[in-house]
């Protein structure tokens, strides 16, 4: 039985061209937290440098122009991560507490069996060792 190769190689997403890296559109998109559509806008009103495929379409982007709006979209994440959490009005912590006692009032699935080893632990501990 014969293999069947994959007629497509895979390509890498970053490019070293001997003076600088490129990114394609879809690692780029991934870095700056966009779409790849909105990438290509952007890229064809010339905010980015691009270099296009056959058809005129942006595919690779230059680093330069992607690494500062890639740090900008890390420091947003981390301002964001720092603020403390709100804190909750008593009626959501009304509901989250029903929530907590709903979830307890359900029967466990190995209740029998606790049962079981509690009775049984318990009368091996009151045994006599003689």
């Amino acid at each position: 039985m014969t293999r069947r190769r994959n007629l497509t190689a895979k390509l890498s997403p970053v490019r070293f061209d001997g003076a600088e890296h490129w990114f394609s559109i879809e690692r780029a998109a991934a870095l700056i937290g966009t779409t790849t559509a909105k990438l290509d806008t952007r890229a064809r009103a010339g905010e980015f440098a691009f270099e296009a495929d056959d058809h005129g379409n942006p595919c690779w982007f230059r680093q330069s122009d992607i690494t500062p709006l890639h740090l900008a979209k890390l420091q947003a994440a981390r301002e964001k991560a720092k603020r403390p959490p709100r804190p909750k009005t008593p009626a959501q912590l009304e509901a989250e507490w029903a929530r907590i006692s709903e979830a307890n009032k359900r029967p466990a699935h190995d209740g029998l069996f606790v049962d079981h080893h509690l009775r049984t632990t318990l009368r091996n501990s009151t045994k006599k060792v003689e």
